[in-house]
């Protein structure tokens, strides 16, 4: 058929023939795409009206997943305004454009919220009598809600008195009456024995049989029952920390650390006496807790009774009265100094001993000043120029280096160096500002012990998220210490905490 063509008429004969078998290939490869998105936007839908049309509450977690199952529909689309690929059934395009267009257009968060309202509003009425009778005082509109909005997660929020208890009875008679759940399903949890006890008689007393089915326990009686069952050796606990929450026991454990580990001794003293208040960040200095009557100074005590003027100079002058450092705050320079630009100069401390002073610099990390202190770098060069001058002694210490702690070991090599002998003594009476006690510092360590084991947060990840900052680089290392003593005597007796 095709003799007398030249080549060339060949050639484009061949090349439209493998276009028009490419086109049709093509076409028939959307069609299909086609056919499956309609055909997902149709078993997505038939799930969302399930979802929307089963007699209970629209739970967030399916609504979640629906929306994340959500399809693309983007070739259907096409598809349906496109003459060319009319291969799809009409009845079947007209049963999946719903769908379709419902995957385009529903706002499920919306319409779950709207849903979710008028169901409420059903079960008000079709349970009415459940709801006035369930407790021995017909339940609040707030405990209806709570009630029914059967939910992944729940949180009841409520002072004490209020009614709580009435409705976990309540939730837990509405899952039985709905077929939400069997009552040996349901678990009912309290923080006590009394409180469990209560719960377990009222479910009983308002519920009869179904709720004689309800499990009711305290959380740490649930736990120590689960890991009974899992490893068929229930553990025991030791009888201390139900009397005391374990207080008295921590307070033995520490006394021997301190007694037998100079370095432990050494890092809760120092947290106690140094580090017990929160430090702001450089160049944000709180406001003045305290003000001298004599001299008009307003700024922070100290252990030794003077005001200063920032918390990093509240640690210094901490540090240096547990090491038994005499010193004075701003005294006067032995130089009269003063000139029409500079009033007298004052450092920040002098040490009457040895003759040496002490400049604390707001420095950070990069060695700078805060952005907003004018004229401070300038300041600080002409007070270092003065001891050069003079040729008086000067030591140095940083907002870096006290808040990362280098600045304390510095210092100590410093008065060691110009002949102070340190005489650490963490009992030495304070005529100032209190120190934390050590029975406030016990009770700080163990509320942090029972958040830390709470959320499983071991020493080593503490320790990671403390980062560069001292204060919380020490109180970490205290208790990853405490901690391993605390779990040692544990174990050693076959014992758990909660």
């Amino acid at each position: 058929m095709l003799n007398g063509l030249s080549r060339r008429a060949l050639r484009e004969v061949a090349a439209a023939y493998h276009f028009e078998l490419d086109e049709r290939r093509h076409l028939a490869a959307l069609l299909s795409k086609a056919e499956e998105q309609g055909e997902a936007a149709r078993q997505w839908w038939s799930r969302v009206r399930k979802v929307m049309d089963r007699p209970r509450w629209a739970d967030q977690d399916t609504i979640a997943t629906l929306e994340g199952s959500r399809p693309d529909v983007a070739v259907w689309l096409a598809a349906d305004s496109d003459s060319r690929l009319s291969g799809l059934p009409e009845d079947k395009r007209e049963d999946q454009r719903e769908a379709v267009d419902a995957c385009r257009t529903t706002d499920l968060s919306a319409w779950t919220v709207q849903r979710n309202e008028a169901f409420l509003e059903w079960e008000k009425n079709e349970l009415a009598d459940f709801f006035r009778t369930v407790e021995k005082s017909p339940l609040t509109e707030e405990q209806t809600r709570a009630t029914v909005c059967f939910d992944n997660r729940v949180r009841v929020i409520a002072a004490a008195g209020s009614g709580k208890t009435s409705t976990m009875v309540a939730r837990a008679g509405y899952a039985i009456q709905r077929g939400i759940a069997e009552p040996t399903e349901i678990l009912a949890l309290a923080f006590n024995k009394k409180a469990a006890g209560e719960l377990s008689d009222r479910l009983v007393s308002r519920l009869g049989n179904d709720g004689a089915g309800v499990a009711s326990s305290t959380f740490h009686a649930f736990g120590l029952r689960i890991i009974g069952e899992a490893t068929d050796r229930k553990p025991s606990l030791p009888d201390d920390l139900t009397a005391d929450n374990g207080i008295g026991r921590l307070a033995r454990i520490v006394d021997v650390l301190r007694d037998q580990d100079q370095a432990f001794r050494r890092d809760w003293d120092l947290f106690r006496l140094v580090f017990g208040r929160q430090l702001p960040d450089l160049g944000d200095e709180a406001d003045p807790e305290k003000s001298d009557r004599n001299t008009g100074t307003s700024g922070f005590g100290t252990l030794a009774g003077e005001i200063v003027k920032s918390q990093e100079e509240v640690m210094i002058a901490n540090w240096l009265f547990l090491n038994g450092v005499r010193y004075q705050y701003e005294r006067p320079y032995a130089h009269d100094v003063a000139d029409a630009h500079h009033r007298q100069y004052q450092p920040d401390f002098y040490y009457p001993d040895i003759d040496v002073w002490h400049e604390h610099w707001a420095l950070g990390p990069d060695g700078t000043p805060p952005p907003h202190f004018d004229g401070y770098a300038e300041s600080m060069q002409w007070r270092r120029h003065t001891h050069v001058r003079y040729g008086t002694r000067l030591i140095e210490t940083t907002s870096a280096t006290i808040r990362d702690g280098s600045g304390f070991e510095h210092l100590e090599q410093e008065l060691r160096r110009h002949g102070i002998q340190l005489n650490e003594d963490p009992y030495r009476e304070a005529a100032g500002e209190p120190p934390i006690s050590d029975q406030a510092m016990l009770a700080l360590t163990r509320s942090f012990m029972s958040h830390a084991k709470g959320n499983r947060l071991t020493p080593d990840l503490l320790a990671e998220r403390a980062g560069r900052t001292l204060r919380a680089r020490l109180f970490t290392r205290l208790y990853g210490v405490i901690l391993a003593e605390w779990d040692s005597q544990l174990c050693a007796a076959g014992q758990i905490d909660f």
